[in-house]
């Protein structure tokens, strides 16, 4: 082990801290490695997906302080080991703790794919089939059977891969003191649990949707097996074998003796929420504690079970049936699957309140990168960590090449010039203004591009770079092909933020009409981008996006939900209250989380007067 004197810049941001240098032995032990000095090169070579010759590179902590990011942990994995393992920053702002590579963090969603882990080592042991109904393993709660599974049945290989139709994307966690669900009222929407009903509302193994709430039935399943708390069931399955002594899950506040080593989350702002932490009894899929280095072997015991060496937990043979894609290939058996530039990555990111965390690796190149912070907005250190380890271990498929800028006449730069379509409901506009090139979207100001030659640009900021195929009127965005409109043609997003809703609600009504299935897609549409909206505080625009949703949809609790959400985070607390009642209209036996915004938007009506 070597050691490094904590320093502290002027933001307040550790520079260097201990720092593990190993490798994993044949026989699961630890020895240290000396003089490694290319994770200097990591920590100091962080760079935007887009790189131009003469671009500044960044380092962490630099690069942690302009996102808000108090601490963070970092581990990398190559040619099979983690080679280095480090903590950055405060675990604890207020308390002044700083992190190590020991600290826990919440990994949040990447709870999913060690789960399905426990569920492959019963498969593998014959207990559990993945393609059974799942109502046959289920002993003290059953998933209702409806019309959409009349012909087919929910079964464990959907719930893992997010191809059930089951309801429920995430889970919002309980503040510690706040009185906590069981599973059983979390699956039924009761009480104090603040999340809806678990149920089908989609035919099973049709399409790919996100679903917290299909883990938390594949927890249910787990804990009626077994006969065993969900805690001790992940200990034993995974845990203990994987010597991941760091990690354990939990659906209560924390022990003195674990709070003592534990992260305190932090808002977007880098303000630490006043709570520390969240608790999740949806332990499967988000209950995780866990440090980089846990993450790593877990990483690593997924690659040497396919090339046939790891096998402390799946044989290659049932490891390979994990890490196989289903369906439409969105996701495996518990892990994504993630194109970055020329290669294909598995894995899983994961957000809880106060934390952001990301699980990357190769199954067959055997390297990877495992990123955990205590803040909502560290999952913007993800990718410039990841291609700063790929440009300093030689991963060179994850990286673009460099480019290097050209200079364009006016009568040249106009030649680009257009209107697009970025998405089915959303244009993306690009002119030229003092002699310079711009696009914008309805998300953002104006951004400059710079030229690289070949018709291609690239944004200031560097993550986007736009294509523009020679004698033709195509345009791809991020390799994405985009569809070029008439110059003055607006489409339904257009018109929400000019505040013409009525025309919106034409627009897609129309795609609605020409297209049976695009109903759900505009829903689940409408309500993200509102939420985009909300999470830029711009709650005008994003209560328009949500009002939409509740004017073609006006039977779904979701909409009017998010509706009321949008409302209630603009002060606007008697519309709040009028969509929370439609909400409960909608689904009166589903929607404490309704119930909770009405009784918060009284009192702080009651506080006005």
């Amino acid at each position: 082990m070597t050691i490094a004197i904590p320093v502290v810049n002027s933001q307040n941001v550790i520079q260097s801290q201990e720092v593990h240098y190993y490798k994993l032995s044949d026989i699961g032990g630890i020895s240290m490695l000396k003089g490694n000095k290319k994770d200097d090169r990591v920590e100091n070579g962080l760079r935007t997906e887009y790189f131009i010759k003469g671009d500044r590179l960044k380092s962490i902590t630099e690069l942690m302080n302009e996102t808000n990011t108090p601490g963070m942990s970092v581990a990398v994995i190559n040619d099979y080991e983690i080679i280095w393992a480090k903590g950055y920053g405060f675990a604890d702002t207020e308390k002044g703790i700083l992190v190590d590579t020991n600290t826990i963090f919440q990994a949040a969603s990447i709870s999913k794919p060690l789960t399905a882990l426990a569920v492959m080592k019963l498969v593998q042991e014959g207990i559990l089939d993945l393609d059974k109904d799942i109502n046959t393993y289920l002993k003290s709660w059953k998933l209702p059977e409806s019309e959409f599974t009349a012909k087919n049945k929910v079964t464990l290989r959907n719930l893992l891969s997010h191809t059930a139709g089951v309801t429920i994307h995430g889970f919002p966690g309980y503040k510690p003191g706040d009185e906590v669900p069981t599973l059983i009222q979390v699956l039924n929407g009761e009480a104090p649990a603040v999340t809806g009903k678990v149920r089908v509302d989609m035919e099973p193994d049709t399409q790919f949707r996100y679903s917290g709430g299909g883990m938390a039935i594949v927890q249910q399943v787990l804990v009626d097996q077994l006969q065993k708390s969900f805690q001790e069931i992940m200990r034993e399955l995974v845990l203990e074998p994987l010597s991941m002594t760091n990690s354990f899950y939990s659906n209560c506040d924390l022990s003195n003796e674990q709070s003592y080593n534990a992260a305190a989350g932090h808002n977007s702002e880098g303000e630490q929420i006043p709570e520390r932490r969240y608790v999740y009894p949806e332990m499967a899929a988000a209950g995780l504690w866990s440090t980089a280095e846990d993450l790593a072997k877990f990483s690593i015991e997924v690659q040497k079970s396919l090339r046939g060496d790891g096998n402390k937990i799946l044989s290659k043979e049932f490891m390979e049936i994990m890490t196989t894609p289903v369906l439409h290939g969105e996701c495996n058996i518990g892990l994504f699957n993630e194109i970055i530039c020329r290669e294909s990555l598995v894995g899983h990111d994961g957000g809880n309140t106060g934390y952001a965390c990301s699980m990357q690796f190769h199954k067959e190149k055997g390297f990877g990168v495992i990123m955990m912070t205590n803040s909502d907005s560290g999952y913007k250190m993800k990718m410039p960590v990841i291609r700063s380890a790929a440009a300093t271990y030689g991963w060179y498929n994850l990286l673009h090449p460099e480019y290097q800028i050209v200079y364009l006449s006016l009568d040249e730069i106009k030649f680009f010039c257009g209107n697009y379509k970025m998405e089915i409901d959303k244009t993306l506009k690009i002119f030229h203004q003092d002699n310079s090139l711009f696009y914008k979207t309805i998300y953002d100001e104006p951004k400059q591009l710079d030229y690289v030659g070949n018709n291609i640009f690239i944004d200031r900021n560097r993550e986007v770079k736009f294509d523009f195929i020679k004698d033709s009127d195509k345009l791809y965005m991020n390799g994405n092909e985009i569809e070029r409109l008439n110059d003055e043609e607006n489409l339904a997003s257009d018109y929400i933020v000019e505040g013409n809703l009525d025309q919106a609600v034409r627009c897609y009504q129309e795609l609605m009409a020409r297209d049976c299935k695009m109903k759900n897609l505009l829903e689940n549409s409408l309500n993200d981008t509102g939420y985009d909206f909300l999470w830029k505080k711009d709650y005008s625009t994003a209560s328009a996006f949500l009002k939409v949703g509740t004017i073609l949809f006006p039977q779904s609790a979701n909409a009017w939900d998010s509706l009321g959400e949008a409302y209630f985070e603009g002060e606007q607390y008697e519309l709040c209250i009028e969509a929370m009642e439609k909400s409960l209209e909608c689904a009166p036996d589903n929607q404490q989380n309704a119930v909770n915004f009405i009784k918060d938007s009284k009192q702080h009506l009651k506080e006005k007067v």
